[in-house]
């Protein structure tokens, strides 16, 4: 399956300087996977390296049946993702 990038996603990786192969490894290799209940997109997370610190990344994505599209990336803040959770707004997807 072929993975694009959205032209926002490339701002966001610019702007945050984020690696360019980041997003597809975060893809490929979530532990998490979750439907963003209010966009209507589904949220990878995964643990990396950025900055010089273990945080976790969320990468919104969206699937066709002939590829992806890798939407926007950041880094959440420490009880981010357990607010979005408690809150059902994400809900588990694995």
């Amino acid at each position: 399956m072929e993975i694009r990038y959205s032209s926002h996603l490339l701002s966001r990786l610019a702007l945050r300087h984020i690696p360019k192969a980041m997003p597809r490894t975060i893809y490929l290799r979530a532990q998490r996977h979750f439907l963003d209940t209010h966009l209507l997109v589904e949220i990878a997370v995964h643990e990396v390296r950025l900055s010089g610190k273990k945080r976790h990344v969320a990468l919104a994505y969206k699937r066709y049946p002939a590829h992806t599209v890798l939407i926007t990336i950041h880094p959440l803040k420490p009880q981010q993702l357990a607010n979005r959770i408690r809150s059902g707004r994400w809900r588990s997807l694995s």
